[in-house]
This record gives C-alpha cells, sequence and structure tokens, in this order.
C-alpha cells in the first residue's frame, strides 16, 4: 500500500509501506455430549466431527487439524468419559474444550455384563475362554507332532481349570495321537509337566490309573 504524509503548508509525500495483518484470536469451541454403542468386536472409534457442535472463527476454521485427546473406547471404557477437542483456525489459532462420552454396550441377559464385555456369557461360571479350550477327555496329543518339545493348553472339565502341559520327549518318532494314545518305544521316554494335579491313565498291556502332580515325571 502506498502511505502519503502531508504538512500544514499543504507539502505531501508519499512511500510505499508493508502492512501485515494478525489473526491472533482464538477460535470459539462449542461441544456436546454423546453416547457411543460398543461394536460385535467390542470397540467403538469417534471423530471429532461427533462432538464439535459449530465451533466458529472470524477467519475461518480448519477442520483437518481437528483432533481428540482419545477417539477409540472399549469394554474398559463402559461409562462416562471425559474427552477433549481441539480445533483449530485457518491461520494456525487453536483452542480446546471438553465433552462427554458415555461408552454403552448391550446387557441382553440382564447379568449386569455388557454382552461383548462378558467373559461368561451363559453364566455356568466357566469363562468363554476356558470352554473354547479343548477338553481333556482325551487329551490330544496329536499336537507333539516331530518336536522334542511341545506347550499345549487344555480346559479340565472336571476340575474347572485351564491346564497347560509342556511335554518334552527324547526322541522326534514317538507318536501322540487324537484319542490321547502315545506310542512309545524301549529306550525311548516322554515327560510331562502340568500345571495343576491331572489324573491319566497309563496303557502298557494292562491299564492303570495314577494321580500325578505338577512336577512328576512320566517314564
Amino acid at each position: 500500500m502506498v502511505l502519503t504524509v502531508s504538512d500544514i503548508n499543504g507539502n505531501n509525500k508519499s512511500i510505499n509501506a508493508l502492512v501485515t495483518v494478525l489473526d491472533t484470536i482464538k477460535p470459539t469451541v462449542l461441544t456436546k455430549n454423546i453416547d457411543v454403542y460398543l461394536d460385535a468386536f467390542g470397540v467403538a472409534s469417534i471423530t471429532p466431527v461427533f462432538i464439535n457442535n459449530g465451533s466458529t472463527d472470524i477467519c475461518g476454521l480448519d477442520p483437518s487439524q481437528f483432533t481428540l485427546d482419545k477417539s477409540t473406547f472399549d469394554c474398559h471404557d463402559i461409562g462416562l468419559q471425559t474427552i477433549e477437542l481441539t480445533i483449530y483456525d485457518v491461520n494456525g489459532n487453536f483452542n480446546k474444550a471438553n465433552a462427554t462420552v458415555t461408552v454403552k454396550a448391550t446387557d441382553s441377559d440382564g447379568d449386569s455384563y455388557s454382552d461383548v464385555c462378558d467373559i461368561d456369557d451363559d453364566n455356568d461360571g466357566i469363562t468363554d475362554l476356558e470352554e473354547s479350550l479343548d477338553c481333556t477327555f482325551p487329551m490330544d496329543l496329536s499336537v507333539i507332532g516331530n518336536a522334542l518339545s511341545t506347550t499345549s493348553t487344555y480346559f479340565d472339565q472336571e476340575t474347572k481349570k485351564i491346564i497347560t502341559v509342556n511335554m518334552v520327549k527324547s526322541s522326534p518318532t514317538i507318536n501322540g495321537y487324537s484319542n490321547g494314545d502315545i506310542e512309545i518305544a524301549n529306550n525311548q521316554n516322554i515327560i510331562f509337566t502340568f500345571s495343576s494335579p491331572v489324573t491319566i491313565i497309563l496303557k502298557h498291556k494292562l491299564s492303570s490309573i495314577n494321580k500325578f502332580s505338577s512336577d512328576d515325571n512320566i517314564n
């Protein structure tokens, strides 16, 4: 722009001047409280548009720069969550405000646990994880394969406990089968280590039942 100065005698002088206009005014943040429901996988997500409630700025907003301090929720977040929204204007000024996000999930069986977060859907006292594991009657020993050392996890229906079984064999030719049988030749051995006491049926010509503790070896 051109700046012109005049004195009392009518003399004028003009010069070019550079004027920089600054925007230092923060945008006005308006938020709203919302409810979100966990999906079938136990998660829910939101974006800034979910809680932005008409925020404004005299020079215009830059929605691409809007952020939330938390945008993903899971079973641990059920209830009230205070979420901070940060918005920016086109000149880089920013401002923040909070909103309340209520995280919900359906409880169809009325057991006070949201279905997707319920670790015991049928309320039988056995967790869904335990029920998804193999039962121990019989224990599937085909997992032994050719490896000399194998660890498997089973659920004992009798004791209602998860049992971890570590199997170490002296030879890769020792075979295990899905019906619980093991084929061991002379001078071979296999060592079982159980995380809890179990009952094992040993078959060698005649059947016998023995009770083993978690640190007993079977040769």
